[in-house]
């Protein structure tokens, strides 16, 4: 997951001086899945050396959403907001 977040598709969720690791992805919705926008999720962790650790799980349902089939993924939209969360409790 650490490799994810520094070389793949989470590196949206990095954070200075904090071990981040995370997966990204998507899930088929609805009854025809080839024409629905799929749910994008992203699930990620992050520590810092004084022990300070927390987990996000981030589900993006794009229902409402005006967004295309190749702009839902969990790093693109899941991890800047994994990374948010993660800065707030620690402390960042």
């Amino acid at each position: 997951m650490e490799h994810t977040a520094k070389e793949g598709s989470a590196k949206r969720a990095l954070i200075d001086g904090v071990t981040v690791g995370g997966k990204t992805g998507t899930a088929q919705r609805g009854v025809n899945v080839r024409d629905e926008v799929p749910y994008g999720w992203f699930v990620s962790y992050g520590k810092k050396d004084d022990g300070r650790s927390v987990a996000v799980a981030v589900f993006i349902d794009p229902t409402d959403m005006d967004i295309s089939r190749s702009d839902i993924s969990g790093g693109r939209l899941g991890a800047p907001i994994a990374k948010k969360v993660m800065e707030a409790v620690l402390g960042k």
